[in-house]
């Protein structure tokens, strides 16, 4: 089909139109213009738009066009056509000159460099291109020929090409023998035109940086040129053209990168040595202020000091290893910029990494000064401008700057020890000075942070929760002995502060003591004072939310200490919502009160939690009547108008009965079916007639291993009202500000947190002590499932909180079962929303090991089918929904590893297997791992427990599944490895494989071959991508491996040749 190149020049116009005050004309002719661009026929029309030359809009368009499809497209031309294709291309860069827009010229270079790139046929770009513009040739013409060179080594790696590792290693040979030909033209452009012509020198030391990414000994010949003398005489000078220094920085910064993987002594010392010589040319930008080349030179000795790091460590001292490299960093953190001394930090970290690997005092010892110095001189750039009356906020650079320091300091300090630092710092807080000004005092308090979570004793018995090895040992160098002489002054100073200290330095104070919670932890002795002080600060608005973050830490870490002072604990909850505290401050505070509870009586912890809860069920039932009030009024002239739920807190701590106007909730139990069986455990049998036929609950037989009394008093609190019909609430437009009151996710999301993180000790046959206030928050629960069934933030976090509610009591949930999964199948089948699945897959886990469960639970299943379905096989379906995706998956790998024979001979199987063939494709981490996670579980079903008496059920299930779709999952997981997935990405489809192999190596050796067989070998560029040789390497590799290590480090080399 032929397009009418006047009709794209009118696109054209009117996308560039800016006095086009038609949006919509503008968007049609963007879309207009997107979809020409994906055409075959584009190639042609940027072609004719760049010999018409009638403006830069369509010359920019027509450029653009070119660089995309040889970028993106480049298989669409015959391999005949290239040839016509680089004769056109060149003849448009002759037209180039250095008054062209610069937008067409680079858009035009990356194009021609990509083509070269991609073109096979075409044997020596390179020499072509200089030949045709260089200065030997008449019709010489710099300015495309630099543009274009230092296109070509950046362009060499894009994965937009997908050149392929063969064709890439080929490119990598030639540019490395092309380097001589590249110092020789750049040397006679910099002496010739470069001398009077700025806009050339400029070019050709971009090119220079751009090629010192090609690594070759002969770089070497750099030192016989005029290139390196001219680089450090233009860096030397401070006064030069800002943009001049700039690349003339990027080139020592390149060529001593490029230094570190390629040993060149001769280049290496005179590079060296000019760099260690611009000492006196810092101190002269440092005299004009010229903030530009202050940066250019932290720069280069930033990575000067990179490249020679393992030399000073290895030698310090000693020839390359000379520290004055360090002077000169010091010197550049020592400017009063921030912004200068956080351009070192990549060198110190890297420094910290090395000498921790060394792991050698007398060399740490050496670089000790320097770590002083470098933490002192951190300490002055983290302190506040005196005028600054209020607290830094996290959306400010300096704010950001202070936090990097910090991790850098934890990171460094191990160098100097961290009660050397904690002492330095005291000493600081120490002098006069500081204590006259606030903001010297701050800093100094802002750096003990630092390191004061490494002052504990080594042989102290306290281990924060959830810490790993691995964190365990990186902070093992840190610990010090018993620490009761640095930090009692600190804290006691900070303790002993008045009300009237500047707002920042009581901020920070409160963090220090955050920070100091395992220092504490070990010196119980504090711990009432510490408490006492910032329960005070949470009266304080702008104090509050810090306080309780640190209130929060300190019961993580004191819980042995901490129980005597649980009720005045518990006060200090009832009363945060009276004072301006954040939700997630309150959330974590929470965590750390539920986290004490759990180690209480049983008692104690029934009164308590439900202490704990009510507050936050009672503020979300009020919301809820709010909204039903507003519904029944919406029609009153009195009420039209929007309305924002701002609901009154309740901040008791008592149980009251509460008089509600809700709809009644689904009933637990429906009274004419509940009995017991023979055991005492509840039977529970509900029909879903009106979700799905099929589901029905035969008797639960076993579901609980608690007697009927357990249960009784939750189904006595929800018995009210459960002979009437539950009404409809239709979701109204009520708008609420996030994280407010009225926003029912804040109380969702605390009584979440108490369900997580209280977590008793219950032994067999015992009531939970949670499981009353479990029951009792229930009907609050399901009207926050009905009420705002469409908003899907709220509907992800109510079952989230559902979700760690049968977390909390286990299968003595079972009451809620039958309801709860009538309503999330009902809502699901109307909204969609994927955190119904998830739920559902919570209640797999816990319900699924009981026979009497898993006929309701497969049901369940079969209703989530059908709607799940159809939305996953509309256009897009999969890649627009990764969530139902990965919710979706994790359900059904539920049931593999809860009851896998009744999973696998339900109907929804093939349906669910058909979808996963086609997921196991998709480029989304958290879905793609879970559709794999289900077929590795899958295998697992067949192989695994072969003692169980469904075993060999099991296994002839499994093998009538790998019959019909083993092929088709190894041709797509091979397909997705090689042209879909990142490489990080890896790791599960050579997990999935293992698990294939262990299953049945013979027939996953088959499928393999098949596969291989049919792959292109030839990349867009017509070149073979990769021989038969390497696919049966592949092959090998893969089938032989012992190890999904193995075969991992096998795709990702073997996608390398596609890519």
């Amino acid at each position: 089909m032929e397009v009418d190149i006047q009709e794209v020049l009118a696109a054209i116009n009117t996308l560039y139109d800016s006095q086009l005050q038609d949006r919509q004309k503008h968007d049609q002719a963007s879309k207009w213009l997107f979809q020409l661009q994906r055409t075959v026929q584009a190639w042609k029309v940027a072609d004719q738009l760049l010999h018409a030359k009638r403006d830069v809009n369509s010359c920019f368009f027509a450029a653009q066009t070119l660089r995309t499809k040889i970028q993106l497209c480049f298989g669409e031309l015959p391999v005949e056509a290239h040839s016509s294709l680089r004769a056109s291309m060149l003849e448009h860069l002759g037209h180039i000159t250095e008054h062209t827009y610069q937008g067409i010229a680079t858009q035009l270079c990356v194009a021609l460099a990509d083509l070269a790139l991609h073109m096979a046929s075409w044997d020596d770009p390179i020499g072509d291109l200089i030949a045709q513009f260089g200065n030997q040739s008449s019709s010489g013409n710099l300015v495309p020929l630099l543009e274009v060179l230092i296109a070509m080594p950046e362009e060499l790696h894009s994965r937009q090409l997908r050149l392929g590792l063969n064709r890439r290693k080929h490119l990598e040979e030639y540019f490395r023998v092309k380097v001589i030909s590249i110092i020789e033209l750049l040397d006679v452009a910099v002496s010739t035109e470069g001398a009077t012509k700025e806009s050339t020198h400029l070019k050709a030391l971009r090119c220079l940086a751009s090629w010192f990414n090609i690594h070759t000994e002969d770089w070497g010949m750099l030192t016989s040129t005029c290139l390196v003398n001219d680089i450090l005489t233009v860096v030397r000078n401070p006064q030069v053209a800002p943009r001049l220094h700039e690349i003339a920085t990027d080139c020592v910064c390149s060529a001593m990168i490029m230094l570190e993987a390629e040993r060149i002594p001769t280049l290496a010392e005179v590079l060296f040595a000019g760099v260690l010589q611009l000492g006196d040319a810092y101190h002269m930008a440092v005299a004009l202020e010229d903030i530009n080349a202050i940066t250019n030179y932290a720069r280069i000795f930033s990575e000067l000091g990179e490249t020679l790091v393992e030399v000073m460590v290895e030698q310090p001292g000693q020839g390359m290893g000379s520290l004055q490299v360090l002077h000169l960093l010091v010197t550049c953190i020592g400017h009063h910029d921030w912004e200068v001394a956080e351009i070192t930090f990549n060198f110190w970290y890297k420094l910290s990494e090395v000498l921790y690997r060394k792991n050698c005092d007398s060399v740490n010892e050496q670089f000790k000064p320097y770590v002083e110095r470098l933490i002192e001189a951190l300490y002055r750039h983290c302190q506040i401008e005196p005028d600054h009356d209020s607290i830094l906020v996290q959306q400010d650079d300096f704010y950001e700057f202070r936090e990097r320091v910090q991790e850098l300091i934890k990171d460094v300090v191990f160098i100097c020890g961290s009660r050397l630092c904690f002492l330095q710092m005291t000493q600081v807080v120490s002098s006069p000075d500081v204590a006259k000004n606030w903001n010297l005092m701050e800093a100094a308090l802002f750096i003990m942070q630092s390191v004061a979570k490494n002052l504990i004793p080594v042989n102290s018995h306290f281990v924060p929760v959830g810490t790993s090895t691995s964190t365990l040992q990186s902070v093992a160098k840190n610990l010090i002995p018993e620490e009761d002489e640095v930090v009692p002054p600190i804290l006691e100073g900070v303790l002993n502060q008045p009300d009237t200290v500047h707002l920042q330095v009581a901020f920070t104070s409160v963090q220090l003591l955050g920070e100091l919670n395992e220092w504490v932890a070990c010196h119980p002795a504090f711990l009432p004072h510490v408490l006492q002080f910032l329960t005070k600060r949470l009266h304080n608005k702008h104090l509050a939310t810090v306080a309780a973050k640190a209130l929060d830490a300190i019961c993580q870490s004191c819980r042995d200490h901490i129980e005597t002072h649980f009720d005045a604990l518990l006060e200090v909850v009832s009363s945060l919502d009276g004072l301006s505290v954040s939700n997630e401050a309150v959330v974590g505070l929470l965590k750390g009160v539920a986290f004490i509870l759990g180690r209480l009586p049983p008692q104690r912890i029934k009164t308590d939690m439900r202490r704990l809860c009510t507050p936050q069920i009672n503020n979300l039932r009020k919301l809820i009547e709010l909204l039903l009030s507003l519904t029944h009024h919406s029609a009153s002239p009195t009420t039209a108008g929007s309305h924002h739920l701002t609901p009154t807190t309740t901040t008791t701590t008592t149980t009251t009965t509460t008089t509600t106007t809700l709809p009644p909730h689904p009933p637990l139990c429906r009274a004419s079916q509940c009995s017991t069986n023979e055991n005492n455990s509840c039977v529970c049998s509900v029909d879903f007639a009106h979700v799905t036929s099929r589901m029905q609950w035969p008797q639960c037989n076993g579901i609980t291993s608690f007697s009927p009394r357990h249960t009784q008093p939750a189904l006595n609190y929800l018995s009210e009202g459960t002979d009437r019909q539950t009404e409809a609430v239709q979701d109204e437009n009520v708008p609420f500000e996030k994280n407010t009151a009225g926003d029912p996710v804040v109380w969702l999301d605390r009584l979440a947190t108490v369900f997580r993180n209280v977590n008793p000790n219950v032994q067999n046959g015992e009531q939970h002590p949670c499981q009353e206030v479990v029951m009792e928050m229930w009907p609050t629960l399901s009207q926050t499932f009905q009420k705002y069934s469409s908003d899907l933030r709220v509907m992800e976090h109510c079952c989230r909180c559902l979700r760690f509610a049968v977390r909390c009591v286990h299968q003595q949930s079972a009451p809620l079962l039958s309801p709860l999964v009538e309503q999330i199948v009902s809502l699901y089948a109307t909204h969609g929303h994927s955190c119904f699945l998830y739920l559902g897959s919570i209640l797999v886990d816990e319900y699924a090991s009981e026979p009497g469960c898993v006929g309701g639970l497969l049901a369940m299943l079969e209703a989530f089918t059908q709607p799940t379905f159809i939305l996953l096989t509309q256009p897009n379906g999969f890649r627009d929904h990764p969530d139902t995706v990965d919710d979706w998956f994790r359900l059904c790998a539920r049931f593999l590893q809860r009851a896998p024979v009744p999973f696998l001979q339900c109907g929804a199987v093939n349906t669910i297997l058909e979808c996963g063939l086609q997921a196991c494709m998709l480029d989304h981490k958290e879905a793609n791992s879970a559709v794999l996670k289900f077929f590795q579980d899958l295998v697992e079903a067949g192989r695994k427990q072969e003692d169980q008496p469904d075993f060999e059920t099991r296994r002839t299930l499994v093998d009538t599944i790998f019959n019909t779709h083993g092929e088709a999952l190894v041709a797509n997981l091979v397909t997705a490895a090689v042209f879909i997935l990142p490489q990080y990405m890896h790791h599960d489809v050579a997990e999935t494989f293992f698990q294939i192999m262990q299953y049945d190596r013979p027939k996953f050796c088959l499928w393999l071959e098949t596969k291989l067989k049919v792959l292109p070998t030839k990349n867009s560029g017509g070149v073979d991508a990769v021989s038969r040789v390497e696919l049966v390497e592949f092959h090998k590799t893969v089938t032989q491996a012992e190890r999904t290590k193995e075969i991992t480090r096998a795709l990702v080399d073997f996608s390398r040749f596609f890519s």
